[in-house]
Protein backbone atom coordinates (compact mmCIF):
# COMPACT_ATOMS: atom_id res chain seq x y z
CA UNK A 1 0.00 0.00 0.00
CA UNK A 2 0.94 3.58 -0.48
CA UNK A 3 0.39 5.76 2.58
CA UNK A 4 0.71 9.53 2.87
CA UNK A 5 1.29 11.37 5.75
CA UNK A 6 0.76 15.12 6.08
CA UNK A 7 2.29 17.52 8.49
CA UNK A 8 1.00 21.82 8.23
CA UNK A 9 4.57 22.36 9.74
CA UNK A 10 8.45 21.29 9.48
CA UNK A 11 9.21 21.78 13.16
CA UNK A 12 9.48 18.50 15.85
CA UNK A 13 6.31 19.07 18.91
CA UNK A 14 4.76 16.67 20.30
CA UNK A 15 2.53 15.99 17.96
CA UNK A 16 5.27 15.44 15.28
CA UNK A 17 6.56 13.03 17.96
CA UNK A 18 3.74 10.85 17.53
CA UNK A 19 4.03 11.36 14.06
CA UNK A 20 7.33 10.51 13.40
CA UNK A 21 6.57 7.40 15.70
CA UNK A 22 3.47 6.32 13.25
CA UNK A 23 5.95 6.57 10.60
CA UNK A 24 8.55 4.23 12.85
CA UNK A 25 5.72 1.20 13.27
CA UNK A 26 4.48 1.50 10.00
CA UNK A 27 8.14 0.43 9.14
CA UNK A 28 8.47 -2.20 11.32
CA UNK A 29 5.37 -3.80 11.28
CA UNK A 30 4.55 -3.13 7.42
CA UNK A 31 8.27 -2.88 5.64
CA UNK A 32 6.76 -3.44 2.12
CA UNK A 33 4.49 -0.40 2.03
CA UNK A 34 5.31 2.67 0.01
CA UNK A 35 5.57 5.49 2.35
CA UNK A 36 6.00 9.28 1.59
CA UNK A 37 4.93 12.51 3.44
CA UNK A 38 3.88 16.41 2.21
CA UNK A 39 5.09 19.02 4.58
CA UNK A 40 3.47 22.61 4.85
CA UNK A 41 6.41 23.83 5.81
CA UNK A 42 10.20 23.10 5.88
CA UNK A 43 12.27 22.23 9.20
CA UNK A 44 14.08 19.02 11.21
CA UNK A 45 11.07 16.59 10.50
CA UNK A 46 12.05 16.63 6.83
CA UNK A 47 15.13 14.85 7.56
CA UNK A 48 14.06 13.04 10.24
CA UNK A 49 11.28 11.29 8.00
CA UNK A 50 14.75 11.48 5.02
CA UNK A 51 16.36 9.07 7.67
CA UNK A 52 13.41 6.77 8.02
CA UNK A 53 13.18 5.69 4.74
CA UNK A 54 9.93 8.34 3.45
CA UNK A 55 9.84 10.29 0.46
CA UNK A 56 9.70 13.80 1.38
CA UNK A 57 8.10 16.74 -0.71
CA UNK A 58 7.63 20.30 1.04
CA UNK A 59 4.22 22.12 -0.25
CA UNK A 60 5.47 25.79 1.47
CA UNK A 61 1.95 27.19 3.29
CA UNK A 62 2.32 30.79 2.22
CA UNK A 63 3.16 33.21 5.35
CA UNK A 64 0.28 34.66 5.57
CA UNK A 65 -2.00 31.06 5.72
CA UNK A 66 0.90 29.66 8.40
CA UNK A 67 0.32 32.45 10.85
CA UNK A 68 -3.24 32.50 10.57
CA UNK A 69 -5.05 31.34 13.82
CA UNK A 70 -8.98 30.70 14.25
CA UNK A 71 -8.99 33.60 16.77
CA UNK A 72 -8.09 35.62 14.51
CA UNK A 73 -8.91 35.22 11.31
CA UNK A 74 -10.97 31.72 10.67
CA UNK A 75 -14.79 32.01 10.00
CA UNK A 76 -17.11 29.42 9.56
CA UNK A 77 -18.28 29.11 5.61
CA UNK A 78 -20.52 27.65 4.14
CA UNK A 79 -19.13 24.45 2.32
CA UNK A 80 -20.48 22.90 -0.52
CA UNK A 81 -18.11 21.96 -3.30
CA UNK A 82 -20.81 19.50 -4.50
CA UNK A 83 -22.88 21.95 -5.89
CA UNK A 84 -19.92 24.10 -7.00
CA UNK A 85 -19.95 25.51 -10.76
CA UNK A 86 -17.97 23.11 -13.01
CA UNK A 87 -16.47 26.35 -14.78
CA UNK A 88 -13.11 27.13 -14.68
CA UNK A 89 -13.87 30.79 -13.00
CA UNK A 90 -17.26 28.91 -10.99
CA UNK A 91 -14.10 26.86 -9.27
CA UNK A 92 -11.66 29.14 -8.64
CA UNK A 93 -14.47 31.54 -7.52
CA UNK A 94 -15.63 29.42 -4.67
CA UNK A 95 -11.75 27.80 -4.17
CA UNK A 96 -11.36 31.65 -3.10
CA UNK A 97 -14.05 31.91 -1.31
CA UNK A 98 -13.19 29.26 1.12
CA UNK A 99 -9.91 30.44 1.47
CA UNK A 100 -10.53 33.86 2.60
CA UNK A 101 -13.20 32.76 5.14
CA UNK A 102 -10.54 30.68 6.34
CA UNK A 103 -7.53 32.61 6.54
CA UNK A 104 -8.23 36.34 6.68
CA UNK A 105 -10.59 39.10 4.52
CA UNK A 106 -9.56 42.52 3.38
CA UNK A 107 -6.96 43.55 1.80
CA UNK A 108 -4.29 41.06 2.99
CA UNK A 109 -6.58 38.37 2.06
CA UNK A 110 -6.53 40.42 -1.64
CA UNK A 111 -2.78 40.01 -1.51
CA UNK A 112 -2.91 36.68 -0.41
CA UNK A 113 -5.38 34.71 -3.31
CA UNK A 114 -2.44 34.22 -5.87
CA UNK A 115 -0.07 32.61 -3.19
CA UNK A 116 -2.83 30.61 -1.90
CA UNK A 117 -4.32 29.54 -5.15
CA UNK A 118 -1.01 28.22 -6.21
CA UNK A 119 -0.23 26.47 -3.10
CA UNK A 120 -3.56 24.52 -3.05
CA UNK A 121 -2.85 23.67 -7.08
CA UNK A 122 0.52 22.20 -6.05
CA UNK A 123 -0.60 20.37 -3.07
CA UNK A 124 -3.53 18.76 -5.30
CA UNK A 125 -0.93 17.82 -7.70
CA UNK A 126 1.65 16.51 -5.46
CA UNK A 127 -1.17 14.47 -3.67
CA UNK A 128 -2.11 13.13 -7.32
CA UNK A 129 1.55 11.87 -8.08
CA UNK A 130 1.81 10.47 -4.95
CA UNK A 131 -1.33 8.24 -5.75
CA UNK A 132 -2.04 7.31 -1.90
CA UNK A 133 -4.14 4.46 -0.96
CA UNK A 134 -4.10 6.30 2.35
CA UNK A 135 -3.68 9.69 3.58
CA UNK A 136 -2.68 10.56 7.21
CA UNK A 137 -3.29 14.19 8.69
CA UNK A 138 -1.33 15.43 11.61
CA UNK A 139 -2.47 19.07 11.94
CA UNK A 140 -6.04 20.88 11.35
CA UNK A 141 -4.55 23.15 8.91
CA UNK A 142 -3.70 20.10 7.02
CA UNK A 143 -7.13 18.66 7.61
CA UNK A 144 -8.43 21.71 6.09
CA UNK A 145 -6.37 22.37 2.98
CA UNK A 146 -6.36 18.69 2.04
CA UNK A 147 -10.36 18.94 2.21
CA UNK A 148 -10.22 21.22 -0.43
CA UNK A 149 -8.13 19.55 -3.29
CA UNK A 150 -7.77 16.09 -2.14
CA UNK A 151 -9.31 14.00 -5.35
CA UNK A 152 -12.51 11.91 -4.60
CA UNK A 153 -11.88 8.14 -3.67
CA UNK A 154 -8.80 8.60 -1.41
CA UNK A 155 -9.62 7.71 2.04
CA UNK A 156 -8.62 10.67 4.55
CA UNK A 157 -7.87 9.56 7.38
CA UNK A 158 -7.56 13.26 10.55
CA UNK A 159 -4.81 12.50 13.21
CA UNK A 160 -7.12 14.44 15.93
CA UNK A 161 -4.43 16.30 18.88
CA UNK A 162 -6.79 18.96 19.97
CA UNK A 163 -10.11 20.00 21.27
CA UNK A 164 -12.36 21.47 18.41
CA UNK A 165 -15.10 22.44 20.87
CA UNK A 166 -12.63 25.02 21.96
CA UNK A 167 -12.09 25.81 18.08
CA UNK A 168 -16.10 27.57 17.48
CA UNK A 169 -15.40 30.24 15.01
CA UNK A 170 -14.50 27.29 12.59
CA UNK A 171 -16.47 24.64 14.27
CA UNK A 172 -19.07 24.37 11.14
CA UNK A 173 -16.17 24.46 8.98
CA UNK A 174 -14.52 21.63 10.63
CA UNK A 175 -17.83 20.03 10.43
CA UNK A 176 -18.48 20.54 6.67
CA UNK A 177 -14.38 19.76 6.11
CA UNK A 178 -14.93 16.14 7.98
CA UNK A 179 -17.55 15.15 5.51
CA UNK A 180 -15.08 14.52 3.24
CA UNK A 181 -13.11 12.12 5.43
CA UNK A 182 -13.19 8.68 6.41
CA UNK A 183 -12.10 9.12 9.73
CA UNK A 184 -9.95 9.73 12.81
CA UNK A 185 -7.65 9.04 15.03
CA UNK A 186 -8.50 10.21 18.72
CA UNK A 187 -5.37 10.79 21.25
CA UNK A 188 -7.53 10.59 24.66
CA UNK A 189 -10.97 9.27 25.56
CA UNK A 190 -11.84 13.07 26.05
CA UNK A 191 -10.68 13.72 23.02
CA UNK A 192 -12.86 11.16 21.11
CA UNK A 193 -15.72 12.63 23.39
CA UNK A 194 -15.54 16.29 22.16
CA UNK A 195 -15.19 14.44 18.08
CA UNK A 196 -18.58 13.04 18.76
CA UNK A 197 -20.06 16.18 20.23
CA UNK A 198 -18.73 18.77 17.57
CA UNK A 199 -18.21 16.00 14.18
CA UNK A 200 -21.86 13.76 14.96
CA UNK A 201 -21.57 10.69 13.06
CA UNK A 202 -17.84 10.51 12.43
CA UNK A 203 -16.10 7.33 12.92
CA UNK A 204 -13.65 7.90 15.52
CA UNK A 205 -10.65 5.55 16.55
CA UNK A 206 -9.00 6.00 19.54
CA UNK A 207 -5.40 5.51 19.78
CA UNK A 208 -3.42 6.75 22.76
CA UNK A 209 -0.30 8.54 22.40
CA UNK A 210 2.55 6.42 23.01
CA UNK A 211 6.56 6.99 24.08
CA UNK A 212 9.59 4.37 22.98
CA UNK A 213 10.22 3.12 26.42
CA UNK A 214 13.65 2.00 25.73
CA UNK A 215 14.37 5.45 24.66
CA UNK A 216 13.02 7.91 27.35
CA UNK A 217 13.71 5.90 30.36
CA UNK A 218 15.62 6.49 33.62
CA UNK A 219 19.68 7.06 32.72
CA UNK A 220 22.06 9.38 34.65
CA UNK A 221 21.41 13.00 35.69
CA UNK A 222 23.86 15.64 33.75
CA UNK A 223 22.46 18.60 35.96
CA UNK A 224 25.68 20.80 34.60
CA UNK A 225 24.67 20.22 31.51
CA UNK A 226 21.59 21.62 32.59
CA UNK A 227 22.20 24.65 34.27
CA UNK A 228 24.97 25.48 31.61
CA UNK A 229 21.80 25.48 28.50
CA UNK A 230 19.95 27.62 31.35
CA UNK A 231 22.47 30.37 31.98
CA UNK A 232 22.33 29.32 35.81
CA UNK A 233 25.47 29.44 37.90
CA UNK A 234 26.95 25.50 38.11
CA UNK A 235 26.53 23.95 41.77
CA UNK A 236 29.78 23.47 43.19
CA UNK A 237 28.26 23.19 47.19
CA UNK A 238 27.99 19.93 49.51
CA UNK A 239 24.00 20.84 49.40
CA UNK A 240 22.01 19.27 46.85
CA UNK A 241 20.12 21.27 44.81
CA UNK A 242 16.39 20.14 43.41
CA UNK A 243 15.40 20.76 40.26
CA UNK A 244 12.07 21.33 39.04
CA UNK A 245 10.70 21.71 35.47
CA UNK A 246 8.21 22.07 32.83
CA UNK A 247 8.98 21.44 29.21
CA UNK A 248 6.42 22.60 26.74
CA UNK A 249 5.82 25.21 23.92
CA UNK A 250 5.73 28.47 24.61
CA UNK A 251 1.58 28.54 23.88
CA UNK A 252 0.25 30.70 26.54
CA UNK A 253 -2.61 28.37 27.59
CA UNK A 254 0.49 25.74 28.82
CA UNK A 255 0.89 27.73 32.11
CA UNK A 256 4.48 28.68 32.27
CA UNK A 257 3.27 31.22 33.92
CA UNK A 258 1.31 29.51 36.44
CA UNK A 259 4.39 27.53 36.76
CA UNK A 260 6.77 30.26 38.07
CA UNK A 261 4.13 31.88 40.10
CA UNK A 262 4.08 28.68 41.96
CA UNK A 263 8.27 28.75 42.86
CA UNK A 264 7.88 31.82 43.92
CA UNK A 265 6.22 29.84 46.69
CA UNK A 266 8.78 27.23 46.70
CA UNK A 267 11.95 27.29 49.13
CA UNK A 268 15.29 25.65 48.12
CA UNK A 269 14.52 25.04 44.81
CA UNK A 270 16.28 25.65 40.83
CA UNK A 271 13.14 26.25 38.40
CA UNK A 272 13.96 25.39 34.54
CA UNK A 273 10.92 26.28 31.61
CA UNK A 274 11.82 24.14 28.69
CA UNK A 275 10.81 24.90 25.31
CA UNK A 276 10.02 27.68 22.97
CA UNK A 277 7.29 29.20 20.44
CA UNK A 278 8.05 26.95 17.68
CA UNK A 279 4.86 27.10 15.50
CA UNK A 280 3.84 30.30 13.31
CA UNK A 281 0.36 31.60 13.87
CA UNK A 282 0.78 34.83 15.46
CA UNK A 283 -0.14 35.72 19.19
CA UNK A 284 -0.80 32.46 20.69
CA UNK A 285 2.36 32.28 22.20
CA UNK A 286 4.66 33.92 24.91
CA UNK A 287 7.76 35.78 24.42
CA UNK A 288 11.01 34.34 26.67
CA UNK A 289 11.36 38.39 27.27
CA UNK A 290 7.80 38.11 28.69
CA UNK A 291 8.04 35.07 31.17
CA UNK A 292 11.57 36.46 31.90
CA UNK A 293 9.60 39.88 33.12
CA UNK A 294 7.23 38.12 34.86
CA UNK A 295 10.13 35.94 36.72
CA UNK A 296 11.53 39.32 37.76
CA UNK A 297 8.42 40.50 39.21
CA UNK A 298 8.16 37.36 41.34
CA UNK A 299 11.80 37.88 42.49
CA UNK A 300 13.36 34.36 41.43
CA UNK A 301 15.08 35.31 38.00
CA UNK A 302 18.15 33.93 40.38
CA UNK A 303 16.94 30.41 40.73
CA UNK A 304 14.39 29.65 37.39
CA UNK A 305 16.75 29.26 34.09
CA UNK A 306 15.04 28.65 30.26
CA UNK A 307 16.33 25.88 28.36
CA UNK A 308 16.16 26.42 24.01
CA UNK A 309 13.36 23.82 22.89
CA UNK A 310 14.63 20.56 22.67
CA UNK A 311 13.52 17.78 20.08
CA UNK A 312 14.51 15.03 22.13
CA UNK A 313 14.04 16.33 26.17
CA UNK A 314 15.07 12.78 27.49
CA UNK A 315 18.58 14.01 28.52
CA UNK A 316 16.14 16.94 30.17
CA UNK A 317 13.41 14.88 32.41
CA UNK A 318 16.55 13.02 33.64
CA UNK A 319 18.51 15.99 35.06
CA UNK A 320 14.99 16.96 36.92
CA UNK A 321 13.63 15.64 40.08
CA UNK A 322 10.05 16.83 39.39
CA UNK A 323 8.57 17.57 36.40
CA UNK A 324 5.27 19.74 36.02
CA UNK A 325 2.80 19.74 33.85
CA UNK A 326 0.64 23.62 34.61
CA UNK A 327 -1.86 23.73 31.56
CA UNK A 328 -4.73 26.25 32.36
CA UNK A 329 -7.17 24.68 29.74
CA UNK A 330 -7.76 21.08 29.23
CA UNK A 331 -5.13 19.22 27.66
CA UNK A 332 -5.83 16.50 25.13
CA UNK A 333 -3.06 14.23 25.86
CA UNK A 334 0.09 15.56 27.69
CA UNK A 335 2.50 13.49 25.75
CA UNK A 336 5.78 15.48 27.91
CA UNK A 337 3.45 13.99 31.14
CA UNK A 338 4.14 10.21 29.72
CA UNK A 339 7.73 11.17 28.87
CA UNK A 340 8.43 11.99 32.24
CA UNK A 341 6.74 9.03 33.35
CA UNK A 342 8.68 6.60 31.25
CA UNK A 343 11.99 8.55 32.51
CA UNK A 344 10.90 7.62 35.94
CA UNK A 345 9.94 11.17 37.09
CA UNK A 346 7.24 11.79 39.84
CA UNK A 347 4.78 14.14 38.09
CA UNK A 348 2.38 16.98 38.69
CA UNK A 349 -0.06 17.36 36.50
CA UNK A 350 -2.94 19.99 35.61
CA UNK A 351 -5.67 17.70 36.38
CA UNK A 352 -8.48 18.22 33.20
CA UNK A 353 -8.91 17.09 29.96
CA UNK A 354 -7.00 13.89 28.61
CA UNK A 355 -3.93 14.84 31.26
CA UNK A 356 -5.84 13.16 34.24
CA UNK A 357 -5.97 9.51 32.41
CA UNK A 358 -2.43 9.00 32.57
CA UNK A 359 -1.71 8.70 35.57
CA UNK A 360 -3.08 7.93 39.16
CA UNK A 361 -3.67 10.35 41.88
CA UNK A 362 -0.84 9.98 44.48
CA UNK A 363 0.29 6.75 43.01
CA UNK A 364 2.34 8.07 39.82
CA UNK A 365 0.94 11.26 40.24
CA UNK A 366 -0.57 14.39 41.75
CA UNK A 367 -2.87 16.50 40.46
CA UNK A 368 -3.62 20.05 40.97
CA UNK A 369 -6.72 22.33 39.48
CA UNK A 370 -5.60 24.55 37.00
CA UNK A 371 -4.73 27.98 36.99
CA UNK A 372 -4.02 27.46 40.96
CA UNK A 373 -0.39 28.26 41.78
CA UNK A 374 -0.46 28.11 45.61
CA UNK A 375 -1.86 24.26 44.92
CA UNK A 376 0.80 23.23 42.81
CA UNK A 377 3.16 25.27 44.99
CA UNK A 378 1.70 22.63 47.87
CA UNK A 379 2.12 19.38 46.15
CA UNK A 380 5.73 20.55 44.63
CA UNK A 381 7.20 21.53 48.31
CA UNK A 382 5.51 17.46 49.16
CA UNK A 383 7.40 16.19 47.07
CA UNK A 384 10.45 18.32 47.66
CA UNK A 385 10.78 17.74 51.58
CA UNK A 386 9.97 13.41 51.16
CA UNK A 387 12.84 11.82 49.06
CA UNK A 388 11.04 8.34 49.25
CA UNK A 389 8.06 9.96 47.83
CA UNK A 390 9.92 10.88 45.23
CA UNK A 391 11.16 7.45 44.48
CA UNK A 392 8.31 5.28 45.13
CA UNK A 393 6.20 7.65 42.83
CA UNK A 394 8.69 7.58 40.08
CA UNK A 395 8.88 4.13 39.89
CA UNK A 396 4.55 3.78 39.73
CA UNK A 397 5.05 6.33 36.68
CA UNK A 398 7.70 4.46 35.01
CA UNK A 399 5.82 0.99 35.52
CA UNK A 400 2.15 2.71 34.26
CA UNK A 401 3.72 4.19 31.27
CA UNK A 402 5.58 1.00 30.33
CA UNK A 403 1.74 -1.02 30.90
CA UNK A 404 -0.47 1.83 29.15
CA UNK A 405 1.53 3.69 26.85
CA UNK A 406 4.37 1.20 24.83
CA UNK A 407 4.95 1.22 21.08
CA UNK A 408 3.76 -2.11 20.85
CA UNK A 409 0.53 -1.20 21.83
CA UNK A 410 0.58 1.67 19.57
CA UNK A 411 1.75 0.34 16.36
CA UNK A 412 -0.49 -2.84 17.02
CA UNK A 413 -3.31 -0.46 17.27
CA UNK A 414 -2.14 1.76 14.34
CA UNK A 415 -1.85 -1.24 11.79
CA UNK A 416 -5.39 -2.10 12.49
CA UNK A 417 -6.59 1.39 12.13
CA UNK A 418 -4.93 1.26 8.57
CA UNK A 419 -6.09 -1.81 7.97
CA UNK A 420 -10.24 -0.61 8.26
CA UNK A 421 -9.22 2.67 6.55
CA UNK A 422 -7.31 2.12 3.35
CA UNK A 423 -8.30 1.11 -0.09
Amino acid sequence: MKLLFVSPVGVIGGAERILIECVRQTRLLRPEWNLSAILLADGPLRQTLVELGVDVEIVALPRAMAAAGDSKHIASPELRSETLSRSFIGRLTAKWNQIRRIFGRGANAVLLMPAAILFLWKLRRAIQNSQPGLIHSNGLKSHLCLSMVTPGGIPTLWHIHDFYSHRPRIGRWIRLASKRTSGCIAISRAVEDDIRKEIPGMQSYLLLNCVDTDHFCPGPADTDALDRAAGLPIDVSNEAILRVGLVATYARWKGQDVFLQAISKVLNVRAYIVGGPIYSTQGSQWTEAELRDLGSSLGIMDRVGFVPFQSDPRWVYRSLDIVVHASNRPEPFGLTIVEAMACEKPVVVSADGGAIELFTEGESGFGFTPGKSEELARLVSKLISDGSLRSSMGSAARSRAMRDFSSRIFGDRLMEIYSRESL
